[in-house]
């Protein structure tokens, strides 16, 4: 399997899976099906003409491909030292901050909704122009090792020793207004992400971020659950080793969601961080991310 020239949040890479095939060789050319799409073929060096011709959403569309919908990362290589190898592991996901994962304590946030056609939101606990109701209730939990922001101290600060950091920016639960079918989450990946989950009107912004990987899991009930991996990079950077002078500026934001549909309702969780704090807490913040529960209220 031939290796593709890869750039994403810095740098990422592309093999077969993405459909595409060189006319040449891999450090000189681009793949004639992308470069069709993009009006031109490829002939000149690959570090000089990359960047004149290559949007970030460009790469990580056939990055992600349909290996979103079936549930697989795509496929991810880079040097030893850039942005790419601390942040993704070589099958494309997002990487763990450490090797071994750990069991923790927890504790659970939960809250019960009535059903609704209105958009229902709970930022960090609260239920935020939302009130409680008896019908569905979901939950999560987290690290009990992260403050309730209570006593001055601020949420989700890691109170480990040495550590004494913010883990994470904010976890947010939305019922997305009016209903929504099972099969909208398998098609999530084609029809974006962020509007499939209409999640500009929970997370204004988000709609520029973009598709890492994604997968699925199933509860005890065997309710499906789709998760993804989103990134969002600011609009300008300064130049430095992290987006090696191509212009693209590396993720200053990771979006961990997770979403399922029960009796025609959308619900998703959403974990946000800054790229300090996925270095620092990535296994924890998967481990909210995949707790995320949604049922019948008893």
């Amino acid at each position: 399997m031939e290796r593709l020239l890869f750039v994403a949040a810095s740098i990422l890479s592309w093999e077969c899976s993405c459909a595409l095939a060189f006319r040449g060789p891999a450090s000189t050319r681009l793949p004639s099906s992308l470069a069709r799409r993009l009006g031109t073929r490829w002939h000149g060096p690959a570090t000089t003409r990359l960047a004149a011709f290559l949007s970030r959403r460009d790469v990580v569309s056939c990055l992600v491909g349909s290996s979103i919908a079936v549930g697989t990362a795509a496929p991810v290589q880079a040097d030893d030292g850039d942005l790419t190898s601390q942040l993704f592991n070589p099958d494309g996901s997002l990487k763990d901050s450490a090797s071994i994962v750990t069991e923790a304590q927890t504790r659970t946030v939960t809250s019960t909704w009535d059903v609704s056609d209105d958009l229902l939101i709970n930022a960090d606990g609260t239920n935020v122009q939302t009130p409680s109701g008896t019908s569905v209730e979901w939950s999560y939990t987290v690290p009990e090792k992260w403050s309730a922001g209570t006593g001055g101290v601020d949420l989700y600060l890691d109170r480990s020793e040495g550590i004494n950091a913010k883990a994470c920016d904010g976890i947010l639960v939305y019922q997305a207004p009016g209903t929504a079918k099972a099969n909208l989450l398998s098609k999530a990946s084609t029809i974006g992400v962020p509007q499939a989950l209409s999640m500009a009107q929970a997370i204004p912004g988000l709609d520029k971020a973009d598709l890492i990987s994604g997968r699925t899991r199933k509860n005890a009930d065997g309710l499906q659950f789709y998760e993804f991996d989103l990134g969002r990079a600011p609009k300008t950077c300064e130049d430095s080793a992290e987006n090696l002078g191509l212009g693209f500026c590396p993720f200053d934001s990771l979006f961990l969601i997770s979403a399922t549909v029960l009796d025609d309702k959308l619900y998703v969780l959403v974990v946000q961080s800054d790229r300090g704090e996925w270095k620092r807490a990535s296994s924890d913040l998967k481990r909210v991310r995949s707790s995320f529960a949604v049922g019948r209220a008893a």
